[in-house]
């Protein structure tokens, strides 16, 4: 669809240049939904640590509701970003 060649999810929090610029923005655009989805989460006075699907981490609930639009927002905002090359990722 976007004419980038895709190999798997992969990187690595503690080596942010080894991964590929498509994997980079779906890491950057992933942590502006989970910021966004927390806010929303804390603004209504949920509790982030109560997941469905993500259990065990403080951001568990933060997770299972950023999972329910990230095929409509970060995936297809990373793939064009990296279309555009956009330089800063």
């Amino acid at each position: 669809m976007y004419g980038i060649p895709w190999h798997k999810r992969d990187y690595k929090t503690a080596d942010w240049d080894s991964s590929d610029a498509v994997n980079r923005a779906l890491s950057a655009a992933n942590s502006i939904l989970y910021s966004v989805c927390q806010a929303a989460i804390y603004s209504l006075g949920y509790s982030s640590v109560l997941g469905f699907v993500h259990t065990g981490k403080m951001l568990s609930f933060v997770y299972d509701i950023a999972d329910l639009y990230k095929a409509e927002t970060t995936i297809p905002a990373a793939f064009e970003a990296v279309k555009k090359d956009c330089k800063i990722l």
